[in-house]
């Protein structure tokens, strides 16, 4: 029984770890970018803007990854975003299609700071999915919501979307 055990384990581990890889791989990245940050901070009145490709059909359930990269000079626990989700009609305002308020913590209970890497510590939020129609010119707008103005510590945002 216990020679039977270990190849069975290891089919089972290979079909769970093939299976990952096939559904991780079968969503389509549309973009993946990151902005910098000013390095003495990033002033409230700043907004970081991403534009979206076009895209030649409509494009439903399309996820946006919202990637923050961060430093020990954070001074907060908390991090407060607003992201907006508008179209550029020809020749018109913006029209804003989504309004996403974005909050979690930077560091962890024990004062750590959280998210993975070393020097920049990223963290991902994970918006609600959308829809995108073709032809149509989207993109996203980021500010910050905290009092300190500019905040330090932040380096880069980025922004991943798949579908």
């Amino acid at each position: 029984m216990k020679q039977l055990f270990a190849p069975c384990m290891m089919l089972i581990c290979t079909m769970l770890a093939s299976s990952c890889e096939w559904a991780s791989s079968s969503q389509e990245t549309l973009l993946y970018t990151f902005h910098s940050v000013e390095a003495q901070g990033w002033d409230s009145r700043d907004t970081v803007t991403f534009e979206l490709p076009i895209v030649e059909e409509t494009k439903e359930g399309v996820v946006c990854h919202v990637h923050l990269r961060t430093t020990a000079d954070y001074p907060y626990e908390l991090l407060h975003l607003t992201a907006l989700l508008d179209t550029l009609p020809a020749q018109a305002r913006p029209v804003i299609l989504h309004t996403y308020a974005i909050s979690d913590t930077i560091y962890n209970q024990e004062g750590r700071l959280s998210g993975s890497g070393i020097i920049y510590r990223e963290k991902a939020f994970q918006l609600p999915p959308f829809r995108l129609e073709p032809h149509r010119q989207y993109r996203f707008r980021f500010t910050h919501k905290t009092r300190r103005n500019p905040i330090p510590g932040i380096a880069d945002i980025g922004i991943k979307l798949t579908q």
